[in-house]
């Protein structure tokens, strides 16, 4: 509730300059379309929770040696944990080296430790995923916002059309009425 009052506050300042009336309208247009986007990102959270729970499983015991090093992989970027490898997805997700990352991931394991189809799987897992975050999943909420603009100009065009014709049915004549 108190995001609300901040928000309302926010725009109740904005609505002071005269010259900010796009920017009112593409900020209640955003606010208008929170409940979707969060339903967009609670899609976006259980997809990355699958993808996050897979690299767990295929990469989590990939390790760098000092002969091998890996130049994406690291301390503070891997898929040790679920954690971890939520931050590495959201690394993936902003293009941030990915590449690298799925090299190092492509490296073999210590004989026994690991199973021998990386090889297959790591493109496989990082090129699904780069497609289904970057351009399937973002491009919703831009579409969602987008949609919402549309509907809040269409709207403004059928009130402003709605004034005209009641003019005209007040004044009896094709004049408007000013």
């Amino acid at each position: 509730m108190h995001v609300h009052n901040v928000i309302r506050d926010h725009l109740h300042r904005l609505s002071l300059v005269p010259k900010a009336k796009r920017i009112r309208a593409l900020l209640k247009t955003i606010i208008k379309t929170l409940s979707q986007v969060g339903n967009i990102s609670l899609l976006f959270l259980f997809f990355f929770s699958i993808y996050a729970a897979l690299g767990v499983e295929f990469f989590g015991r990939l390790e760098c040696a000092a002969d091998d090093l890996c130049l994406g992989l690291n301390e503070h970027v891997n898929f040790k944990h679920f954690g971890m490898a939520l931050f590495t997805l959201l690394l993936v997700c902003t293009g941030d080296n990915w590449s690298v990352i799925m090299m190092d991931t492509l490296k073999q394991c210590r004989p026994g430790e690991c199973a021998d189809y990386l090889m297959w799987v790591s493109p496989l897992y990082f090129i699904t995923f780069g497609v289904i975050a970057q351009f399937m999943l973002a491009n919703l909420v831009v579409a969602v916002i987008v949609q919402a603009m549309e509907h809040s100009n269409t709207a403004k065009e059928e009130e402003v059309s709605g004034v005209s014709a009641a003019n005209l049915v007040v004044s009896g004549t094709s004049d408007p009425v000013c």
